[in-house]
């Protein structure tokens, strides 16, 4: 009878997320790849899984990991460059989805 070690975490983690997915929206028209890390300070907060230039949007647009007390829209990251803090892009939390086809999404 064979016990798989790592039932215990995956438990924990869909009981209690440590990451969630969220929507971002970065200033500049640089694109980040896919596995830049996301900041606040010093500190690694997330990861970039996707991003974009949306056309319709007129901004560059991402998909991240990030830590669950950091997906509230709003929030403000920063996406590391090799060049240090000087060289980092500010990205907002935003809601998913981006475009809201039905024009069900509250605006701002």
């Amino acid at each position: 009878n064979e016990v798989f070690t790592g039932r215990a975490a995956i438990v924990r983690n869909q009981q209690a997320p440590r990451r969630v997915l969220v929507g971002l929206e970065l200033d500049g028209q640089e694109v980040p790849l896919h596995g830049e890390h996301l900041y606040i300070d010093r500190q690694p907060v997330g990861v970039i899984t996707s991003a974009t230039r949306s056309p319709e949007l007129g901004k560059v647009i991402a998909m991240a990991r990030v830590a669950v007390e950091l997906g509230a829209p709003g929030q403000v990251l920063e996406v590391g460059r090799l060049g240090g803090p000087m060289k980092r892009q500010r990205a907002t939390v935003c809601a998913l989805p981006f475009i809201d086809p039905s024009r069900t999404k509250a605006r701002a």
